[in-house]
């Protein structure tokens, strides 16, 4: 009778400081603080059951994924007649970036899109997140300014670029009104310039912005409307404080002209 007891029960032994043992019947679930552990089971036993509960998560999780993605691909399909008027009016659907709930706010940067890009949202909550993904607080009034129509299905379809320039305007104005006075005295503190100062440097010595890999100085400037201002205040909103530049003039008859000047700006005489 003894042997038979044996059979159906195992002696296990559970870790910690001190180390316990303990008779249960095979089969039997031990609870540990990683989790459980089936009594009687083999490493082996172990490692087929844990992969067959990977197999089946990652197969619930497909379906799921998949029954989403056909929501979302419903929800964003528009009626004939938004269709149509898109069409009618050779505006071009294009991706925007997936709408998610982020901790750290991405950056915006003057990109060159076209003026008949549209973005389709599947609602309008989602169509303010995507704002929110790039901005701490929006106002609708300000963002219904890029709503191009609406489908009859609650989807909002948005001009790209108009968004893209509300962000960008945006954060622009949020840089330049967090800079406090006490901020200014520490960059004052070492030699350099504020933002704002960098702008009117730069404007004084008539210099333009370079353009970049992802956009050229011509679409920069049809960017910002021909205002070099604007561009310059964007330009400069990317770093808090700035190095003073000066120019030495450089000719021939350098000589002749005396010592070299130094160009600075008009307000750091």
């Amino acid at each position: 009778m003894s042997n038979k007891k044996e059979d159906k029960d195992v002696l296990i032994m559970i870790g910690g400081e001190s180390e316990t043992y303990k008779r249960v019947s095979k089969g039997d679930r031990v609870k540990t603080k990683d989790g459980y552990y089936i009594a009687g089971e083999t490493g082996k036993e172990n490692m087929d059951r844990w992969e067959q509960k990977l197999l089946e998560s990652d197969e619930k999780l497909r379906k799921i994924n998949k029954r989403l993605e056909k929501e979302i691909k419903k929800s964003s399909k528009l009626d004939f007649k938004t269709w149509l008027y898109l069409y009618i009016t050779h505006a071009v659907r294009v991706e925007h970036p997936p709408v998610i709930d982020i901790e750290d706010k991405r950056t915006m940067y003057v990109k060159d899109s076209k003026k008949n890009e549209v973005f389709v949202f599947r609602n309008y909550d989602e169509y303010k997140n995507y704002f929110l993904m790039y901005l701490d607080n929006i106002e609708d009034d300000v963002i219904d300014l890029a709503i191009y129509t609406r489908g009859s299905r609650g989807q909002v379809i948005a001009l790209k670029g108009l968004c893209e320039h509300i962000i960008v305007k945006k954060k622009i104005n949020d840089f330049y009104s967090s800079i406090t006075q006490e901020k200014i005295d520490e960059i004052h503190a070492k030699g350099k310039l504020t933002p704002l100062e960098a702008v009117q440097m730069w404007e004084s010595f008539d210099l333009c912005v370079e353009g970049s890999k992802s956009i050229f100085s011509k679409s920069r400037c049809q960017y910002f409307d021909y205002k070099c201002h604007e561009c310059l205040m964007e330009s400069a909103s990317h770093k808090l404080e700035h190095d003073p530049i000066a120019f030495e003039l450089m000719n021939s008859i350098k000589e002749e002209q005396g010592p070299v000047k130094k160009l600075v700006p008009n307000n750091k005489k």
